[in-house]
């Protein structure tokens, strides 16, 4: 009988076949079941949303990857963090070169924030532009990117999280921009795609009991109530949606899907 040579790791697992009195020994890599397995990048892990999904998909057996302005070595999770700073160019091109290679099978980009930038534009453009180069330019930079030197799959799911806001307006105008500029990108950016590469928006209202619910004025989440008819989809709810998008089979590309109630 020939003897197997070779070392085994720690991540083989043996099959032991019997026959005509020989035993045959072989060795199955989990590597080619580890390079099947789904592996998300997250952007915007420390979101309300985010907080929901992981344990989602971490059910589901993705590897997950979230961003974060500042990762702390003493944050125990049971997933890697990167940093990620938009704010600062040197920042997303490091990361950017830090993924390079990565081959992410799925994408979600939670990023957004209301900008609190005082009404008169004159006194605040220096808010603006940050606000804006951070929401929209490197953000749209960043996103671009992941297009290139293999940091995503060719069957790769990227999906956007965007606000209607985009679409009906906002009392935080510059909000209401970086959204819209966002959806245009994914529209674009959505066409002629190689492979099996989809790119789309998932656009919600108010969410309830989410971050930026809480630190809304009073007023604008009435206005919310009353032209969904008070039928505003809680965080756990726009979770779940988002996860099942994640994994659906639609060859569609450079839309924008709708989540919980339509806006009157």
């Amino acid at each position: 009988m020939k003897k197997f040579k070779g070392i085994v790791g720690l991540n083989d697992f043996f099959s032991i076949k019997i026959a005509s009195g020989t035993v045959w020994l072989s060795v199955i890599r989990n590597k080619q079941e580890k390079n099947k397995r789904k592996k998300i990048l997250i952007l915007g892990e420390t979101s309300s949303l985010a907080e929901k999904i992981i344990p989602i998909l971490t059910k589901k057996d993705f590897e997950i990857i979230g961003t974060r302005r500042n990762v702390n070595k003493k944050n125990l999770k049971i997933y890697s963090l990167i940093s990620l700073d938009l704010s600062d160019i040197k920042s997303v091109k490091k990361t950017l070169k830090n993924i390079e290679n990565k081959e992410f099978t799925h994408v979600l980009c939670l990023i957004g924030a209301y900008s609190y930038i005082p009404s008169n534009p004159v006194k605040s453009l220096r808010q603006i532009n940050i606000y804006i180069n951070t929401y929209v330019t490197n953000l749209i930079y960043f996103l671009d990117n992941l297009f290139y030197k293999k940091r995503i799959k060719a069957n790769c799911r990227l999906l956007v999280f965007s606000s209607r806001a985009a679409k009906f307006g906002s009392n935080d105008r510059y909000y209401a921009v970086a959204k819209s500029a966002l959806e245009g990108f994914v529209k674009s950016r959505g066409n002629f795609l190689p492979g099996n590469i989809r790119i789309n928006i998932v656009s919600a209202g108010l969410i309830k009991y989410s971050k930026m619910y809480s630190m809304m004025p009073k007023k604008v989440v009435l206005s919310h109530e009353k032209r969904s008819k008070n039928s505003l989809l809680d965080v756990q709810a726009i979770a779940i949606e988002i996860a099942d998008i994640l994994e659906d089979n639609s060859k569609l590309s450079g839309q924008i899907i709708y989540l919980g109630p339509q806006y009157e």
